[in-house]
């Protein structure tokens, strides 16, 4: 397979860039990743459709494995499960619920920090390259329909979790607002809307009811902080661009 295209040899040189940079670059270099697998389209595709349904706390509880005292990694089989597992995986590294240096020596221990990270990239970030390369090639298999005949597609699992409290402190904001009556039931029920919408991870819904709800907290000068807040992490989990 023939390694065509600026996406994928952007990809190819940020994993390769983490091999060799120190680990205080560490956390940069994840963001960088992350930005540019939200950046192109084909990746966004790809992943988008590969993390459809893709339970990813439950593939960790089984990836994460002690035996004998010693502590394994084992990534799921199979391409499109292993670039939803990694892209998850990133994500948490991003957010901070997971350490990408505590990880690698908990899982690839070796002589030093430096180490137990570059054997993480070798034997992780190495096969997540070549299954999205080959996804991005020969195509991934698209599924899942809804009621009304469209394809879902679907965000990766995590983004009810990481936008709960914004839209929590959204909810707080409008119900002391300066507003009549009718415009405060009206948002409230649209921040209803988005919060089940985020929670189905059903990505068209997501921008349907963010589209609305955003123009209509613009026009009435409320939740500035958390628009950007939430459009950061739509922008992270591939809702928007």
């Amino acid at each position: 397979m023939e390694y065509n295209g600026e996406g994928i040899e952007a990809l190819v040189a940020i994993i390769e860039e983490m091999k060799r940079d120190s680990i205080i670059f560490l956390d940069k270099k994840v963001k960088s990743l992350l930005k540019l697998l939200a950046y192109y389209d084909e990746f966004k595709r790809v992943l988008t459709i590969a993390s459809r349904h893709f339970n990813y706390f439950e593939e960790k509880r089984k990836a994460l494995i002690t035996v004998n005292g010693r502590d394994f990694f084992r990534a799921p089989g199979g391409d499109k499960e292993l670039v939803a597992f990694i892209f998850n995986l990133f994500l948490e590294f991003d957010e901070r619920t997971e350490d990408i240096i505590t990880f690698s020596c908990k899982y690839y221990p070796s002589m030093s920090q430096q180490e137990s990270v570059n054997k993480f990239v070798c034997e992780v970030m190495d096969p997540f390259k070549m299954a999205l390369a080959n996804l991005v090639v020969n195509g991934i298999e698209e599924e899942n329909f809804a009621e009304d005949g469209r394809t879902i597609a679907f965000a990766s699992n995590g983004i009810y979790e990481q936008t709960e409290d914004i839209i929590l402190t959204m909810v707080n904001e409008i119900s002391s607002a300066a507003l009549s009556e009718s415009d405060r039931d009206d948002l409230l029920l649209m921040l209803e809307g988005l919060a089940n919408a985020l929670d189905s991870r059903d990505i068209l819904m997501i921008r349907a009811i963010w589209c609305g709800l955003k123009k209509e907290l613009e026009r009435k000068s409320l939740c500035k902080v958390q628009i950007v807040k939430i459009e950061e992490q739509m922008k992270l989990y591939l809702v928007i661009k």
